[in-house]
């Protein structure tokens, strides 16, 4: 009995004393069957496809994430930056976000694991719930969130977004508790971004995502420490992107370079025509692994081919011309970009400035169309009813549930307004003139309309009328640059993970909503079982392209080479720039 209670107490003293250790090392809870079967399999391929080929030194930090799918496919391209760097993995676990075993995380590559210990976890509250306060008192409007500026690096759209998705609104409409308990979660992220920066020597990182307080204030923080980040986005719109300086966390992470364009219309034009003019065709017809695009495009719902009969069923006059108008999701992060990337505060604030020009301009039919995937991106400050319930007999409302296939604007549509959504280049590459209102990944390109000022976007409106279909060079520009952005940047899926679609129900992962990466032993079985099933030969040329990717000085976005061949030249032309003097003339 004595025995027994000395050994409780040591248990509870260790247990106090972890918890004033800065870091713990790892979960340590012990594997599920299918967690032990998959990180055996797992550790045996990586092993297999890429060993180390010497002591690894330094580190290469990987992003936990809550999600078991987006976990496996950072750490799978972790373990390739970390082969290639020839560094350890340091696997960051924050509290109440992700739960892994140790093993099944060391299944990948030499790691360690940070994961914060409560003790330390609650004196960086502490201290970020005092620098939030203080900064929360010198914002006095919206606008002041925006230009927020914390150590010379500016946070103020990461935080403003994270108001709207974290809490569902549309907007911010005033400097309150919401802007406070989001300042909160800033500085306690940035001060464990700090803290992990001062004591381990990290060469690279991996992580999901740039948006968002978390990670998207360690990606920040390491980049102005001048260490290289690699954005792997998987899913829905899945990329490999190195950022090398700060300002590049702002880029659009599918944003075709000029390069790729010049390299893809000088290299095999006709052929990047033809295949994005199938590709598009494929797109409308549903045929592609695409969360957005298969909501937009449901072949359930009906798709007008003639204009009197689509005027006929929403009381327009079939004699104007059609303006679609394209909402966005409204908390969907809209300054990933940045501050400067749309001409007003937020998509709301741009809604509200087109249903105006719309109201002034009965000239021409307005269709408000919502975005397919609204249904995801709850907002509690919105009311379409009261937006659209006496705007005119020229405007009209389409919601995501109506009986609608946004194919139909192929045949309907004169003009696409959009803020920066995909509709603006799907329709551009039928010689559909899209108007924006913000920078996309597809403008600049000479085929959409960009004005640079909020009173020209107004004045754009009031002319729409007289905005003339595209030619047909800019019609083939559009469909190069949409199959770069939409096909050659988009890697869905890698061969070594699992087909997303496996874990798709009604468009969200089935395991979001499992409590952070516990109850997972399907989807391991699933990945160990894919792991055995792959053709060795595949994975490693996979592999080994994506390790040249990650080695080489000067591409900073990825491309299957072995897909798209004429692509290789990218890389030549890259390096002839980076050897050229500045100020020459090439």
């Amino acid at each position: 009995m004595l025995r027994q209670r000395l050994y409780n107490l040591r248990k509870k003293l260790r247990r106090v004393l972890d918890d004033y250790r800065a870091f713990r090392l790892m979960d340590e809870r012990p594997a599920t069957p299918g967690e032990a079967a998959f990180a055996q399999k797992n550790a045996a391929f990586w092993d297999r496809q890429m060993p180390y080929k010497a002591e690894p030194e330094g580190y290469v930090l990987m992003e936990v994430h809550s999600v078991a799918y987006f976990t496996h496919y950072t750490a799978s391209i972790t373990r390739i930056a970390a082969a290639v760097k020839n560094a350890k993995v340091l696997a960051l676990t924050v509290p109440n976000r992700n739960v892994y075993p140790g093993n099944v995380l060391r299944s990948y590559a030499p790691l360690e694991g940070i994961q914060i210990s409560r003790w330390r976890f609650a004196r960086f509250e502490w201290a970020a719930a005092r620098q939030a306060k203080q900064v929360y008192q010198t914002l006095a409007t919206p606008d002041d969130v925006l230009c927020l500026e914390i150590d010379g690096i500016p946070v103020g759209g990461l935080v403003y977004d994270e108001i709207l998705r974290e809490m569902g609104y549309a907007t911010l409409s005033a400097v309150d508790e919401r802007v406070l308990q989001t300042l909160q979660t800033f500085f306690l992220y940035r001060a464990l971004a700090q803290y992990i920066l001062a004591r381990y020597p990290i060469q690279y990182a991996v992580f999901s995502h740039m948006i968002g307080c978390y990670p998207g204030v360690f990606a920040r923080y390491l980049l102005k420490a001048g260490i290289p980040v690699l954005l792997c986005r998987s899913a829905a719109q899945p990329t490999l992107r190195k950022h090398e300086q700060l300002d590049q966390v702002w880029d659009h992470p599918l944003r075709p370079l000029a390069v790729h364009i010049d390299v893809a219309e000088q290299e095999a034009r006709e052929t990047v025509v033809a295949a994005g003019t199938a590709y598009l065709e494929q797109r409308f017809g549903q045929k592609i692994d695409d969360r957005d695009a298969g909501l937009a495009f449901q072949a359930n719902k009906q798709t007008f081919a003639d204009r009197d009969a689509f005027a006929q069923k929403h009381g327009l006059d079939p004699s104007r011309k059609n303006v679609f108008v394209m909402l966005h999701a409204f908390n969907d992060h809209p300054h990933f970009q940045g501050r400067e990337s749309i001409l007003f505060q937020d998509y709301y604030h741009w809604l509200l400035a087109t249903l105006q020009g719309a109201k002034k301009n009965p000239s021409v039919n307005w269709i408000f169309k919502e975005h397919p995937a609204a249904r995801f991106y709850q907002t509690q400050d919105l009311d379409f009813d009261a937006l659209f319930g006496d705007t005119g007999e020229h405007i009209v409302f389409i919601d995501y549930q109506a009986d609608f296939n946004a194919r139909s604007l192929q045949f309907l549509a004169d003009v696409v307004v959009t803020c920066l959504g995909t509709a603006g280049i799907e329709y551009s590459a039928v010689g559909i003139p899209c108007l924006l209102g913000g920078e996309s990944a597809y403008s600049g390109y000479g085929f959409t309309v960009e004005p640079d000022t909020p009173a020209a976007y107004a004045e754009r409106l009031r002319t729409i009328d007289t905005i003339a279909p595209l030619t047909r060079a800019q019609r083939e520009r559009a469909l190069v640059v949409l199959f770069v952005h939409l096909r050659m940047l988009k890697n869905d899926p890698f061969l070594f993970l699992p087909d997303p679609s496996h874990y798709h129900q009604k468009g969200v992962f089935k395991e979001i909503n499992i409590n952070h990466g516990t109850g997972l032993d399907a989807f391991w079985n699933d990945a160990g079982a894919w792991l055995e099933g792959l053709d060795p030969e595949q994975a490693q040329a996979e592999i080994d392209g994506i390790a040249r990717f990650i080695a080489h000085p000067t591409l900073l976005q990825y491309i299957d080479e072995a897909k798209f061949p004429y692509m290789k030249a990218v890389a030549e032309a890259l390096q002839k720039e980076a050897r050229e003097p500045v100020g020459s003339v090439a």
